[in-house]
């Protein structure tokens, strides 16, 4: 990671948690600690022989676009319920963390373009991108437009 948003705490995640009745993975809980958010450097996935970039959410006391409180009230009712917003590309897609069930952990993204019709939440416009936020983050390329000092 590149740039990071500002410094979050424990007491700010679990109160994030409670807020949304979910508990975070550990891995995600660490990162959140440790970067809480940002623009990676290398933030280029690819999907469905598809490339884009992420921002990942922070972890907030107060409302911004960049919180994952606040994404998650935005597209709540849009997701799945076992998912919670992590992160978005710049056409407005999401990037997910499920954190329920047999994929509690894994990372997907969610194209708003190929939401269902009639406004219930499936899978069905969804790409799991990786088995763990390590493994996401990992996979992640360089952007080549990109200008870093």
């Amino acid at each position: 990671m590149v740039m990071t948003n500002e410094p979050t705490s424990q007491e700010a995640i679990t109160r994030l948690e409670r807020e949304l009745g979910v508990s975070f993975p550990r891995e995600y809980v660490e990162f959140l600690l440790d970067q809480n958010g940002g623009l990676p450097r290398s933030g280029v996935f690819t999907f469905d022989d598809n490339r884009s970039s992420v921002s990942f959410f922070g972890a907030y006391t107060g409302h911004d676009y960049n919180d994952v409180g606040e994404a998650a009230r935005m597209y709540a009712g849009r997701l799945p319920s076992e998912f919670v917003p992590v992160g978005d590309d710049p056409g407005g897609n999401v990037v997910a963390l499920a954190v329920d069930g047999a994929d509690s952990g894994s990372i997907w993204f969610w194209d708003h373009e190929n939401e269902s019709a009639d406004g219930v939440p499936t899978r069905d416009n969804m790409y799991k991108l990786a088995s763990t936020l390590s493994e996401f983050i990992a996979s992640l390329t360089l952007d080549p437009s990109a200008d870093w000092a």
